[in-house]
């Protein structure tokens, strides 16, 4: 909130009680941006662009999408562990302070007029355990790359131990490639967390940047599938690359009815039903009892 919000009669609030209302303003932004765009080549009309079925994101593509368009904070932060003001960026503890980072959705949508900005999502992919989908890109000297992976893991059990140890069912791994190498040093070769259903590199949250032209393979592995197939979602974004080999798509939506957005000619815009929403959520959050604001 701005001083001219507060002298209208508005306050300044933060943490997460702030933060959710407002993501979820973004996730009906980024369904709008699949539901009207090619996000390939950014243009309006889903053509035969990824999404061409017309059944719709997944909410796992929204999920990573809104992760890749995070950029890390520049600020200071108070940590519970040590109770010492230090700086987000750099800190040992970078990730447990902002989490993903701050989603900025110009960072990742691609549309016409910003050339600079490259994009692919695949969001009709799903793996068997041992299967393997790699796909190619070529990225080049002075483009930038960052890849989230997200899936919705199956129910897991139940059970107090479980509160404090979770699990996943379906467990998958990414992993990066570059030829020639090495890959920038912000890429590790592999990531295996079997804790969480979101993978990302780099983990600074902000793209590796390439110093030279590569050609960088994006493997996702179905490290441990107990109820498959998993689908996911994959979302490469940067800038200075494009797409050179991708598998089939094997996977189709299950739900049954296409997804349908109105957006009338006439009344409100998609933006002021934003708005709408991220003040629900916000009012659905005021009426409840207690507060916690971090």
């Amino acid at each position: 909130c701005s001083e001219a919000s507060a002298l209208l009669g508005g306050a300044t609030l933060e943490g997460t009680s702030m933060a959710c209302p407002g993501v979820a303003g973004n996730a009906l932004l980024i369904r709008q941006y699949y539901e009207e765009y090619n996000p390939v080549t950014g243009a309006r009309g889903k053509g035969d662009g990824p999404l061409g079925d017309g059944m719709g994101p997944s909410a796992a593509l929204l999920k990573a999408t809104i992760i890749s368009s995070a950029r890390s904070l520049d600020g200071t932060v108070i940590l519970p562990t040590d109770r010492v003001r230090q700086r987000v960026q750099g800190s040992e503890q970078q990730r447990q302070a902002e989490g993903f980072g701050l989603p900025v959705l110009s960072n990742v949508l691609k549309f016409v007029d910003t050339p600079d900005i490259s994009l692919f999502v695949a969001d009709r992919y799903a793996l068997d355990e041992s299967e393997r989908h790699v796909f190619t890109f070529r990225v080049d000297r002075g483009g930038s790359v960052k890849v989230t992976l997200v899936w919705s893991d199956f129910p897991g059990p139940t059970g107090r131990q479980y509160d404090f140890d979770p699990v996943l069912v379906n467990d998958l791994d990414l992993e990066v490639q570059c030829e020639p190498g090495p890959c920038p040093r912000e890429l590790p070769l592999s990531l295996n967390n079997n804790l969480d259903n979101v993978e990302q590199m780099p983990v600074s949250n902000d793209p590796a940047l390439f110093t030279s032209d590569q050609t960088v393979s994006v493997g996702v592995n179905g490290a441990r599938i107990e109820r498959g197939p998993q689908p996911y979602a994959l979302v490469v974004s940067g800038s200075g690359f494009e797409l050179t080999d991708a598998p089939s798509p094997n996977w189709s939506p299950s739900w049954t009815e296409r997804a349908v957005l109105d957006t009338p000619s006439e009344g409100l815009s998609i933006g002021t039903y934003a708005a709408i929403a991220v003040a629900a959520a916000g009012f659905v959050f005021l009426a409840a009892p207690f507060f916690f604001f971090f």
